[in-house]
């Protein structure tokens, strides 16, 4: 099995926002309008290769795990009732 041949352009961890952290969400199909209960989360907005090189995917994974520590830093924010508290590294990644 190839390492990293399944490519989101959507990262997954967008994804979970919507699933209180499961592996699966519901998902509609816009041509058919087919509707898909419990879609595993992994297959949803990838492709296999779609960055066509292991190397670039490898980049995107690791900016999109500052931008997922970010966003989840923003989530906190926005759920607590203290003032917000974002730091440059924060903004610059969101």
């Amino acid at each position: 099995m190839a390492e990293r041949a399944n490519q989101h352009y959507v990262p997954q961890f967008y994804f979970r926002q919507f699933t209180f952290g499961e592996r699966n969400i519901h998902a509609l199909l816009t041509k058919t309008g087919r509707l898909i209960f419990n879609a595993s989360i992994k297959g949803q907005c990838a492709g296999h290769n779609f960055y066509g090189s292991k190397d670039l995917e490898s980049l995107y994974s690791k900016l999109e795990a500052r931008h997922r520590a970010a966003f989840a830093h923003l989530m906190e924010i926005a759920w607590s009732e203290s003032p917000p508290n974002l730091t440059p590294e924060n903004v610059a990644f969101l």
